[in-house]
């Protein structure tokens, strides 16, 4: 398809002027540009959830509406001068919620109980004032950054962070640890999303044949696909979001995630390689067919996975300036 492509415009370069050749290519960008959004859009109104206002709490629109009241008890609870009483509303549609079959409610593991343990904490803050520790539980600094401040600690943090990077050299000698690979992402899952909703998820594949397939469809492995041991694609569920504020949070979410993944594969020993998925929906829409991935389901990025070589290297991808990427505001008054 590529191949027809590249001939088709090597054609129109000979026989359109050059001028009306970048009008036309200008007035085609924009047409794909419009497009891709309106498929975008549709897929966000197809899968997406109600907003609170039109909340139902038929299975699976349950748990994306939960889960953000739920967080809610907790978010509040977690401030250091909470309201009293607070989430009249809120409590309001978790009890609906709760009349469902608990069945219903267990779409991500525990959602039924993580529902009803928040809504007794809010009644005990409300009529007692007291603050539950299983919901919002007590943390101190030293707990947390101590061990963190300490040489030993700090500086291998910082060695995580200056060494990662993107590695497109594989030993396929050295296999992979299922068990580790697992240990990593259930680090990476400890990545912030919006209302705690975890929306994202990683398949990794180890099939060589249908990596293959999925390499073939991404346009930045040129020259080391083949050596690739597996391939993660992280994806996140389209109906964890709601209304139109919503639209895009589902590529926040899936960054930070893949990000904590990434970061969390690196500090287990594995060596990757982010490979942007900058795609169509028509190709978006074969990866899920090859793959047998859900259709809510949008795909953000692809992972290159596997072990490094001994000696391997890496592109030099120098860093801006800090002063171009951090900006103090003070006041404009």
């Amino acid at each position: 398809m590529r191949r027809k492509m590249i001939r088709g415009a090597n054609f129109a370069k000979k026989v359109i002027p050059g001028s009306t050749l970048l009008k036309l290519l200008r007035a085609r960008r924009v047409v794909r540009v419009f497009r891709e959004s309106l498929v975008d859009a549709h897929r966000h109104a197809r899968f997406g959830s109600p907003e609170d206002n039109e909340a139902s709490f038929n299975s699976p629109l349950t748990e994306c509406q939960v889960t953000k009241d739920y967080h809610r008890i907790e978010k509040g609870l977690a401030l250091e001068d909470p309201r009293r009483p607070f989430g009249s509303s809120v409590a309001a549609r978790i009890s609906l919620a709760l009349q469902a079959p608990e069945q219903s409610l267990s779409v991500s593991g525990g959602l039924y109980e993580y529902a009803s343990t928040a809504l007794e904490a809010l009644d005990l803050w409300n009529e007692q004032g007291s603050v539950d520790d299983l919901v919002a539980p007590e943390r101190s600094c030293h707990e947390v950054w101590g061990p963190l401040g300490s040489e030993p600690y700090s500086k291998a943090i910082e060695h995580m962070f200056l060494t990662r990077r993107s590695i497109r050299s594989f030993d396929a000698s050295i296999p992979i640890d299922i068990d580790v690979l697992r240990s990593a992402v259930s680090l990476g899952r400890n990545a912030p999303s919006v209302c705690n909703r975890q929306s994202s998820e990683i398949w990794i594949c180890t099939d060589s044949d249908l990596n293959a397939k999925i390499l073939a469809a991404q346009n930045g492995n040129s020259g080391f696909g083949g050596s690739v041991p597996a391939v993660g694609i992280v994806v996140t569920d389209s109906r964890l979001f709601s209304g139109a504020g919503e639209r895009n949070q589902r590529w926040i979410d899936g960054g930070l995630f893949a990000m904590s993944v990434v970061y969390a594969m690196h500090s287990k020993g594995f060596a990757t390689c982010m490979l942007n998925w900058s795609m169509t929906n028509r190709e978006s829409d074969y990866l899920r067919k090859i793959c047998g991935i859900p259709q809510n389901y949008d795909v953000v990025t692809l992972v290159a996975i596997g072990h490094a070589p001994q000696r391997f290297r890496v592109a030099r991808s120098p860093r801006r300036a800090l002063n171009s990427v951090l900006k103090i505001m003070h006041s404009r008054g």
